[in-house]
């Protein structure tokens, strides 16, 4: 008989690397994101979706934030001016 290793049927996951932007910000944001799926190093639980749109909530303003050509700018959340002006010239 030979001495080989027994060959385990459960398949090894595939872990793509994690794209790069070239932009710190966004790479940042990407990271955060991708780390919702990552096990706690110390329970070995992948934790529940309980923080999930905390984190996409913050994503979203992240990457607004960082794609703005100017960065510095205050968020803008209510709608865009140019559109509301548009509208009051049409009603």
């Amino acid at each position: 008989m030979s001495s080989t290793p027994e060959s385990s049927s459960e398949p090894t996951a595939v872990v793509p690397p994690r794209p790069e932007t070239g932009v710190a910000a966004v790479d940042a944001v990407l990271a955060d994101v991708a780390r919702l799926d990552e096990t706690d190093p110390e329970t070995g639980e992948t934790p529940g979706t309980d923080r999930h749109a905390a984190v996409y909530d913050s994503a979203h303003s992240r990457l607004r934030r960082a794609l703005d050509t100017d960065p510095d700018a205050p968020v803008w959340t209510g709608p865009r001016p140019d559109v509301a002006e548009q509208r009051e010239e049409q009603g």
